[in-house]
């Protein structure tokens, strides 16, 4: 039975690859990717999954979701939201289908692969006459290509389903059609239950948007007025009223994360947060390790891709225009979104390997947001400004 078994699990993890492979190529021109970036981000994304499960087995989210799922008697008692919400998704594969370990680390990787192309799509789409570049190299296809970047979205687990959803839902901003609107509220949907805060830093992206256009706007300086004391009066009524401070809320997270890096700092890559700035967080949040700081192999190969990313942002910055990106409704609320998402996140951040896994989340936006800015000649009509 145990060959058996062996043989249905090799030939899933075949038929899951060749189907992959196979739909991916044929679509190829339709994400703007040539035959030989293709084949080489397939062989990439593919060789990380695997190293991914390898550094996984012993000890991971991963293998905890698995073997949460594996132990269950109930899926509906798996459901819930954020690592909650993965174990519900794999109890019917586990359960019922049984898929191993790898297998899953298969599946979801396969996901996350098309999140890279439909990411290659949006940069190709938005791509200028002169792209950003270093040594002659579009940084599209250095982001493209970055292990790490595979490495941390391959896994079976909310990581690898945040980059598909997060692609699709960007590229359907940017590039709006208005009649892919359910598609849009399903991806919406599956993002709450996945990492909602995603969804909350989206809409504070708009209403960011929409405030500093209604401020343009005199007939609309009343309503931001309006929605200001009310969000101001809601502040109080929830402090002296129910007792609910969300200052204090903050400083008691910012309390329970430091004390618990405190006890593991001796680990290397856990911080203290009350150690830095805020400015000094999301550097370290965006950049660390450094190489002075690394103390392991697997940290001082961290810290060269992070030296890289640090050039490739300073690069785009210098290309940066906030004008050009503020005439644009959809680019305009994820600068915003990836501002928020930035300071939230680093503000709290106490270990470097969830800093590396997260930062992951927001480098791509910030990656679109730079190659539009660079862009000489729109290809489509945006969303403007009236």
């Amino acid at each position: 039975m145990e060959l058996i078994y062996l043989l249905y699990t090799f030939i899933l993890k075949i038929g899951i690859l060749l189907f992959v492979f196979t739909y991916g190529y044929l679509k190829r021109s339709s994400y703007l990717i040539s035959n030989t970036k293709f084949i080489l981000l397939f062989i990439v994304h593919f060789a990380m999954c695997v190293i991914s499960w390898m550094l996984s087995k012993d000890s991971s989210d991963a293998i905890t979701y698995y073997n949460t799922a594996l132990a269950s008697t109930s899926w509906l008692s798996l459901f819930g939201t954020g690592a909650s919400f993965i174990k519900f998704i794999i109890y019917p594969f586990v359960k019922y289908l049984k898929f191993d370990f790898l297998l899953l680390f298969i599946l979801f990787s396969s996901i996350s692969f098309y999140g890279f192309l439909i990411f290659n799509k949006i940069l190709m789409k938005l791509k200028s006459s002169k792209p950003i570049s270093i040594l002659g190299i579009n940084v599209a296809t250095i982001i493209l290509f970055l292990p790490g970047f595979h490495l941390w979205t391959s896994p079976m687990g909310k990581d690898s389903l945040t980059l598909y959803l997060t692609m699709a839902l960007f590229y359907k901003m940017i590039f709006l059609n208005k009649q892919k609107i359910i598609s849009v509220i399903l991806i919406i949907v599956a993002l709450f239950f996945i990492r909602f805060y995603i969804i909350v830093y989206l809409f504070l992206g708009l209403t960011l948007y929409y405030a500093i256009n209604a401020l343009k706007k005199t007939k609309y300086f009343l309503w931001f007025t309006g929605f200001i004391i009310v969000i101001t009066a809601a502040y109080f009524i929830a402090k002296y009223k129910f007792n609910i401070d969300v200052f204090e809320y903050i400083e008691n997270k910012l309390n329970f994360v430091t004390k618990y890096a405190v006890r593991k700092i001796d680990l290397g890559s856990y911080i203290n947060p009350k150690d830095y700035n805020i400015l000094q967080k999301i550097i370290i949040y965006l950049f660390g390790p450094d190489l002075i700081s690394a103390q392991n192999l697997i940290q001082r190969y961290v810290a060269l891709e992070n030296i890289l990313l640090l050039i490739i942002i300073i690069k785009g910055a210098f290309s940066f225009s906030f004008s050009q990106v503020f005439k644009n409704v959809t680019m305009t609320i994820l600068f915003f979104y990836s501002a928020i998402f930035l300071f939230v996140n680093a503000y709290f951040i106490y270990n470097l390997g969830l800093a590396n896994r997260q930062k992951f989340m927001i480098i791509p936006v910030i990656i679109i947001i730079l190659t539009y800015s660079n862009l000489k000649k729109q290809s489509f009509k945006p969303n403007e400004y009236k």
